[in-house]
């Protein structure tokens, strides 16, 4: 399906995904890993709102914020939620997935146990 400008209901919360995520990389950046998750946490739950109706760019945009989230929960040391994201994130988008590939690589550096 193409997208128009008209359809704003989209649109509207696709900006407003994208503020959180850029805010959670700010706060990422800036060493603050809680108030990252929140902001990933917050973009994940408007990303579940719009994923089952559009198309390629939330997908993708869902496999970032899983990726995003796995390695801050990591950094928080919270392993199990971490774990449990990028659980999420394979049974989603695969093995083979660039993103997931770089979590078990993420995982392994920081010693991470997955359960593969």
């Amino acid at each position: 399906r193409v997208l128009f400008r008209s359809d704003k209901g989209y649109y509207k919360n696709r900006h407003v995904f994208m503020s959180h995520r850029f805010l959670g990389e700010l706060y990422e950046k800036a060493g603050d890993n809680i108030k990252a998750e929140a902001e990933y946490s917050t973009g994940l739950s408007i990303l579940n709102n719009m994923y089952n109706s559009k198309g390629n760019s939330v997908t993708d945009d869902l496999s970032f914020i899983y990726y995003k989230l796995s390695i801050i929960n990591t950094k928080l040391k919270q392993y199990q939620k971490a774990v449990e994201i990028f659980k999420t994130h394979m049974q989603t988008f695969g093995s083979a997935h660039p993103r997931s590939i770089e979590l078990i690589g993420y995982f392994s550096d920081h010693n991470v146990d997955v359960g593969l």
